[in-house]
């Protein structure tokens, strides 16, 4: 595919963030001249990756009004793909950054090679019979439960239901068995980045924090409107704030199975959490509450060194968890208690829902070939 420029980059970056914009807003925004503008504007158009927005002239309008431009779904597409606890889920998203596709099967092993079969079965099959492989391809984009390795920053210390994946420089691997361009990420980031890009939340927020509570606690960071990975690409790795082994319970997703488990609910997944939650009401409550109280030290730590404007809570668990999570965050008593010190972000909860990785997987691609970062 063909690289794109800096300023072409720029224009297209500001366009993701402002949704749509006239070239002379961009021209403005990014110190351009309105010839330049033009000029870039035809470019990105001629590629597919930009269109002209539909809009109404009004009778009592004077002159053509000014056309605005906005990402173009005919850009291109990517595949996108994760493993929860029982299931796996692939998605399609286009070159706008819209989920078209998502599937959802059930999976359990821990071999690498199974994962590879599923996704290359859908690949051939799926893609073709929506038509997109006659669209422009962009790769796979695949989120990891797991930090990387200190010994390897290409391999990643995953989690004990994905321990076949150890061990392995991932991208390598998924590259050679597919044939495709492929990107590696945690899968809380990933849920950071669907966050950053279709997210009502995160619009022009500068810095936030986006809480994903799954098989563990993770965390993606966003600086300055764009995702910050750190030196060794563990950003946000709120896990180690709340440790696992030895009896500790954490505020995860497979902690409340566990706690499900223990009151005589047949569950092993998260995927069928719904109806646990319906038979042990008693069970949810006391575990939001336990759940708040160990978060709020992690929410105010990531407060502490970043200075959010938002944070934000997600995650493969019910929606109607993850807003008891923030309204019992919110009522704690000791939330305005730290040396007379009030929060001065929001806490949001995700409109996004559990498929927020596997949107975030789709989207690597589409954010490493056009970001300006």
């Amino acid at each position: 595919m063909q690289q794109l420029s800096d300023i072409q980059r720029r224009v297209l970056w500001y366009l993701r963030r402002v949704r749509s914009a006239s070239r002379i807003e961009i021209a403005q925004a990014l110190s351009l001249t309105n010839s330049k503008m033009t000029s870039i504007s035809k470019e990105l158009t001629s590629l597919s990756l930009v269109r002209e927005r539909e809009v109404r002239e009004e009778a009592t309008s004077r002159g053509r009004p000014m056309v605005p431009l906005e990402i173009s779904p005919q850009g291109g597409y990517t595949i996108g793909a994760t493993v929860q606890p029982g299931w796996m889920e692939i998605s399609v998203v286009d070159f706008s950054g819209r989920m078209n596709h998502v599937i959802t099967e059930p999976f359990t092993s821990k071999d690498p090679y199974d994962f590879v079969a599923k996704l290359d079965d859908f690949i051939r099959h799926f893609s073709s019979r929506i038509g997109l492989m006659q669209s422009r391809f962009l790769g796979l984009g695949i989120a990891v439960a797991g930090f990387t390795d200190r010994n390897n920053i290409r391999h990643r210390m995953t989690v004990p239901w994905l321990e076949g994946w150890r061990n392995l420089d991932l991208q390598a691997f998924f590259e050679a068995e597919l044939g495709h361009q492929v990107w590696i990420e945690n899968d809380a980031t990933s849920a950071a980045l669907a966050e950053l890009y279709c997210g009502q939340h995160l619009r022009n927020s500068g810095t936030s924090v986006v809480l994903y509570l799954g098989h563990g606690v993770g965390g993606g960071v966003i600086i300055n409107d764009d995702l910050y990975r750190g030196s060794f690409l563990n950003a946000g790795e709120a896990g180690m704030l709340s440790p696992a082994g030895q009896g500790v319970k954490r505020p995860s997703g497979i902690d409340l199975i566990n706690e499900l488990q223990l009151a005589g609910a047949t569950i092993s997944s998260l995927h069928n959490i719904e109806l646990a939650l319906d038979k042990y009401p008693e069970v949810e409550k006391e575990w939001i509450i336990r759940a708040a109280r160990q978060l709020k030290p992690i929410i105010f730590a990531a407060d502490a060194w970043l200075d959010p404007s938002k944070v934000i809570i997600s995650g493969a668990i019910p929606n109607r968890i993850l807003v008891g999570l923030k309204e019992q965050i919110m009522t704690e008593q000791s939330w305005n208690s730290i040396q007379d010190y009030t929060p001065y972000f929001d806490i949001e909860v995700s409109e996004l829902g559990s498929q927020s990785v596997v949107w975030g997987a789709g989207l690597l691609p589409i954010h490493d070939y056009t970001s300006d970062q």
